[in-house]
Formats: C-alpha cells, structure tokens, sequence
C-alpha cells in the first residue's frame, strides 16, 4: 500500500511540473527601442513583483483571471535566468458561457426589455448591455476552459512572446505591463516587403539560411480575389507553384527551417507557428531542460530570419 501511494505522489508531481512548464508551440517578437530601456524593465520584474500576482482559477463569478505561475521545478521560482535570457510565465483562464445560450437569453431578455419600455427596436448600446447581463448570469454555472500558460522571455532588446498570434500576445503583455508599469514595446518589423520575399523563396527554391518545409499558403495579390491555395503534402521544393505565382498569387505563409534545426511556419504578419524542434538538438531534454532549448533556437531563428529579411526595420521608416 506504501508503496501504491509513493508512485502516485510521484505520478502526480510529474503532472504538476509539466503543467507549470509551458511549451513553446508558437511565438512573436517585439522590440525595445534599446537595450537600456530592456534593462530597466527587467529591473522592475523581480521575484517578488510576480509573486504578488499568482494566477489563481476562475471563481463563481469570474469571466477571466490571468496571473504568473512558477516553474515548479525550478523550486518555485517565478523567473528563470538562462545565457542571459530572462523568462517568466503568465497563466490565463476564461470562462465562456456557450453562444447558443446567450443568444437564446438576449432574444428574451430583449423581448421583455422592449415590452416593458413601450419599445420596437433596441439600440446597439441597448444590447450589449443585455448581452453583458446575461453572460454574467451564466458564469456561475459555467465550467471554465483550462489553464493555458504561456512563456515570455527578455533577451538583448527583445521580448518574446511564446503564443504564434499578436492578438493574443497582446493580452498576456497587458498582465506584464500591469505589474510593471511600462513595457515600451513595438512588434518586430523588417526592411523588405515580408509577402514578396516569401514569395520569392519559393520561387526560387533558395535562401541561404532558411530551408522550405512541406506547407505553403498562396493568396491572389489582387483583394476581390479571395480565393486560397494550399500544398500540405509534399516537399515545396517538388509542388507546381509556377502557374499560381504567374497569376498574380504571394504566399501569405509557409513552412520554414532554419538548417532544419527548428521547422516553424512563418506569415507576413511576421508571427511564428508549428513549432518543432529537431530532436537531435534535443538530444532527449525533458521537461525544463526542453523549454531552455527550445528557448535558445528560438533566439537563434530569431537572428537568422531578421538577416534574411533585410535586418529589422528603423523606426523612421
């Protein structure tokens, strides 16, 4: 009986610490306007400024909580300092009720809104306002989704952010900026026009750092021609593309490696996804060991897809 429990305490340990350890499957980068300014950032993001902002789980009443969560290997620690990057975590939670449900109970509520001011039409204000009342009704006996955690890290002048859309990045900076106080950053942007270089890549078949995967998407150049072509099964460098590219088409994404030791897919937005690092640069790291490395090619792509694109674009341009 001893022995049953100890292999479930341990069991359950191993969950928690790979629950605590997020997996980069994605990212963005922003820039500071110098190292300095990242500097005094990292001097206000102590171990104990993000202990003061646990993530803790949605409550009865809670839509959303966002928080920091320690690497729970790393004896709870909040920060990680590796070859000179500086990580920390952000864990967010939301609770949604289902649309279907909502909208049945604004087409309700609104009815009887309507009937009991004398009215025929809602305004926009009007309804939202409903629409708010209704999903705050319902959070209390709505499940909330997982935990997503995510991993942002400071390195030189560069804050990256471990999710593959802006969008989305922007909202765990928010958590950042909120227990900081200022976080003067700007998504990267680079000197050549990032559609027509892809573009180009493909065409070509070359590029001296970057190695074509199996997966590209095409879009037409012209707006009224909405259409999307996709390959997803074979090398690029067999697929017939020419006639697409004739007609006018750029790739809006596409499957990259850098020497193939970290395959992503980039889009012009310049936002990375499909993360997968080569398991021989792995070489069987688990875990925290996985996430450092993973951290380090990331870095490295990082430099490498800036060189191909020109360097990162000044601000005045």
């Amino acid at each position: 009986m001893t022995d049953l429990n100890t292999q479930v305490e341990v069991v359950e340990t191993a969950t928690e610490i790979q629950k605590a350890i997020s997996q980069v499957k994605g990212f963005v980068v922003y820039k500071f306007k110098s190292e300095a300014i990242a500097q005094n950032v990292l001097e206000a993001l102590t171990e104990e400024v993000l202990a003061a902002k646990p993530f803790t789980p949605c409550c009865k009443y809670d839509q959303f909580k966002t928080g920091f969560t320690p690497f729970t290997a790393e004896g709870c620690n909040y920060i990680l300092q590796t070859k000179g990057v500086t990580a920390f975590q952000v864990t967010e939670q939301f609770k949604k009720p289902k649309a279907i449900t909502v909208k049945r109970k604004c087409k309700v509520e609104e009815d009887k809104y309507m009937k009991e001011h004398d009215i025929e039409k809602l305004d926009k204000e009007s309804k939202d306002i409903i629409k708010m009342s209704v999903i705050e009704s319902l959070l209390p006996t709505t499940d909330p989704d997982e935990e997503k955690t995510s991993l942002l890290w400071i390195t030189e002048d560069s804050l990256i952010v471990g999710c593959p859309t802006y969008k989305k990045a922007e909202e765990l900076v928010a958590t950042v900026r909120d227990v900081v106080g200022s976080l003067p950053v700007t998504p990267l942007t680079v000197k050549v026009d990032v559609a027509e270089k892809l573009t180009d890549m493909l065409s070509s078949g070359y590029s001296e750092t970057l190695v074509l995967g199996d997966k590209v998407e095409l879009t037409h150049s012209d707006p009224s021609n909405k259409g999307v072509i996709s390959f997803n099964k074979e090398s690029l460098y067999y697929v017939e593309v020419k006639k697409h590219l004739a007609e006018g088409c750029l790739v809006n994404k596409i499957q990259l490696s850098n020497d193939e030791l970290m395959m992503f897919t980039l889009n012009t937005e310049m936002e990375f996804s499909g993360i997968k690092v080569d398991k021989e640069v792995l070489a069987g790291s688990r875990d925290m060991g996985a996430l450092i490395v993973t951290i380090d090619e990331v870095n490295r792509c990082t430099k490498e897809v800036v060189e191909v694109f020109g360097g990162e674009a000044s601000e005045e341009a």
